[in-house]
């Protein structure tokens, strides 16, 4: 169970609290930044370990209360799920994959570049859930001087941001003189949805655009398919 003391959640809104992009708040004026995705990539990842998630008021009418629940399993029922020998796991609907596959997430080091705090937040703990090892910074800068020290399996990117954009990080990753780095793999994760968004991100050096908001599981796919 997680409870704050603010204000609570208005009841028409309760409803809709985990759909993508849905915020109480919707005017341009807002005090509050983000995309309105937090919560329900927490939904999606809840969902994925086969648990609940509610949201409700405070019962004394002061900060609202999320409660979360997960099944009980067993010692053995751990050891079954988590063989990669017998196992096979759904990443998509419809597209399931075998467990040696699905491993190599695993073996991958990522560095997500977004200056948004809460995308940031939500790509790692998601992909280290898997077992990944996740790198975050929040600027082209921070992202160059990361790279003087460490050489991803992949890079995903968002597009808007301030100062230097997506667009101008790709560009400077193609350039840089240590070849392994420079053809790094690179997804584009942004809310930048038009087709000439798309066909630029991939004419300045991304290989993939995935546009915000997306199920965290085709991310996984997605990056699957990437470092193959």
């Amino acid at each position: 169970m997680v409870s704050d003391k603010g204000k609570g959640i208005a009841p028409d809104f309760l409803p809709f609290i985990f759909n993508r992009f849905s915020q109480a708040d919707g005017t341009s004026t807002r005090t509050q930044g983000g995309l309105g995705l937090g919560l329900s990539i927490v939904h999606s990842l809840v969902e994925m370990q086969n648990g609940t998630v509610i949201a409700e008021n405070a019962s004394q009418g002061s900060g609202a209360v999320f409660t979360l629940t997960f099944p009980v399993v067993s010692i053995d029922q751990q050891v079954e799920r988590f063989n990669y020998g017998n196992t096979e796991v759904s990443l998509d609907p419809g597209v399931t994959r075998s467990a040696d596959h699905f491993r190599k997430l695993k073996e991958l080091q990522v560095l997500v570049v977004d200056d948004d705090e809460n995308i940031r937040e939500a790509l790692s703990v998601y992909l280290k859930s898997f077992g990944a090892f996740v790198i975050c910074v929040d600027s082209v800068a921070a992202a160059l001087e990361t790279l003087k020290s460490f050489s991803p399996s992949i890079l995903i990117s968002d597009i808007a941001m301030p100062g230097e954009d997506g667009y101008s990080l790709i560009r400077k990753v193609r350039a840089l003189d240590n070849v392994l780095q420079s053809q790094i793999p690179a997804l584009a994760l942004s809310a930048c949805a038009t087709e000439d968004d798309i066909k630029h991100s991939k004419a300045c050096g991304f290989q993939e655009h995935l546009v915000k908001p997306v199920d965290v599981k085709e991310i996984a796919h997605l990056i699957l398919k990437m470092v193959r």
